[in-house]
């Protein structure tokens, strides 16, 4: 597919897949990424933590355009905090394995911080999905472009449309390997905290799955109490 964006002197990008028995949607997420971007200035680190229901033939499939490590981890906090590690992009960001970016998201998100250059985080719009992957709803409904916490401190961001540099990323640290629920609020919190310079736009990024076996829905008490 042609790219409509030109991406001569803009900011390269590391997406961080983490990854474990989602054989079902992975070949999406990936083809998601991969196949309506340039690739040129993208990495895509695929940690994959010895899933067993045939992952690895689908990653195989992909092993000559992204970057597969695949290991035993600590959960899906230290994946991601493995691929932050590992990252050489000037942006970061990562998405679950069974959610999608948009047709040519990233190039917008790198075109966004190129024409903003003292932003240290983007973020857009995005939807909910149904597990067989049928829109569900716009998330948010109705993005404010200046009050995006709520009364009660959620943050109404999905978290595959927020990107953010390398520089404030290792200046914080990652995320919290703790947390296995709200690591993405909790770093969210933190570029409040450190009063990153934060840019909310009205792009369609990304749809991020939800469904009742998803960590988000079956959380139950264990989540409420690391909010």
């Amino acid at each position: 597919m042609d790219n409509p964006i030109s991406l001569i002197n803009i900011p390269s990008i590391t997406v961080v897949v983490p990854s474990f028995n989602q054989a079902n949607t992975l070949k999406q997420t990936l083809t998601s990424i991969l196949d309506h971007n340039n690739p040129e200035g993208l990495e895509v680190l695929v940690f994959d933590a010895m899933s067993t229901d045939g992952t690895g033939d689908i990653l195989n499939q992909w092993a000559n355009r992204c970057t597969i490590i695949r290991e035993k981890d600590r959960g899906q906090s230290d994946a991601i905090n493995k691929g932050f590690i590992k990252a050489k992009g000037d942006i970061i960001c990562w998405l679950n394995s069974d959610d999608i970016f948009f047709p040519h998201a990233l190039d917008q998100v790198r075109q966004r911080f190129s024409e903003n250059p003292s932003a240290q985080v983007i973020s857009g719009r995005g939807v909910h999905l149904y597990q067989d992957g049928g829109f569900k709803i716009l998330f948010p409904e109705n993005l404010d472009f200046e009050n995006f916490l709520s009364k009660d401190l959620q943050i109404n961001i999905l978290q595959p449309t927020v990107f953010f540099r390398r520089d404030l990323l290792e200046k914080l640290g990652g995320i919290n390997p703790q947390l296995h629920y709200v690591m993405d609020s909790d770093l969210w919190y933190r570029f409040i905290k450190a009063n990153a310079v934060w840019l909310t736009v009205d792009d369609f990024y990304s749809a991020a799955r939800v469904h009742t076996k998803t960590k988000t829905s079956s959380g139950g008490l264990t989540r409420l109490f690391e909010h």
